[in-house]
């Protein structure tokens, strides 16, 4: 066992941004998580989400360009 002067529980985006900020901090830190580090919204929700909804968008606008004299072939995600 080892002496720390802050213990992190969870490495999410919040646990992350604390462990780093006791270490700049000058602190001996430990982060404590059973998991893979990072944020269930960066891994598998929100951000994949919003790029799948972004792709989305691009391929309906592509899609819709003929209107304004563009021709873009075929649009594929």
């Amino acid at each position: 066992m080892s002496d720390f002067d802050v213990a992190v529980v969870g490495a999410g985006t919040a646990g992350l941004h604390a462990w780093r900020a006791a270490i700049a901090g000058g602190a001996n830190a430990v982060m404590i998580e059973a998991g893979e580090r990072g944020s269930t919204c960066t891994a598998t929700g929100c951000i994949p989400s919003k790029l799948l909804l972004a792709a989305a968008r691009a391929a309906a606008m592509a899609r819709e360009a003929g209107t304004f004299g563009v021709d873009v072939g075929t649009v594929r995600i």
